[in-house]
């Protein structure tokens, strides 16, 4: 539980009709999915590989197409640092424009 529904703020984000916690309740209709979940700070992870026209990139390099990505999705231009507040701003709406160019064809 570790302390899920001890406060207020928690309690008011439960399930009401949960009357013991309505933060708590127990999982059992299957079916069940596991994510790996990894704690990091606000845009250090590097992401999902694209080309200059935000297109997604399998592992081999070459081109998913129609799969676009912007934002904190896309591998960032900072490679896993954050050097200040705001830094990830200016890289997504540039990747963003350079989306948008290449989908109406006028980019790469």
């Amino acid at each position: 539980m570790f302390g899920r529904g001890t406060t207020t703020f928690n309690r008011y984000l439960g399930d009401p009709a949960h009357a013991l916690n309505p933060c708590v309740a127990p999982i059992d209709i299957a079916p069940f999915y596991g994510v790996r979940l990894t704690v990091g700070d606000l845009s250090t992870y590097d992401g999902i590989l694209t080309d200059t026209c935000a297109r997604v990139l399998r592992g081999d390099g070459s081109v998913i197409a129609g799969l676009y990505v912007v934002g904190a999705d896309r591998a960032s231009m900072m490679g896993g640092a954050y050097p200040g507040p705001g830094i990830n701003h200016g890289p997504h709406m540039a990747t963003a424009c350079a989306a948008v160019s290449c989908i109406a064809g006028m980019g790469d």
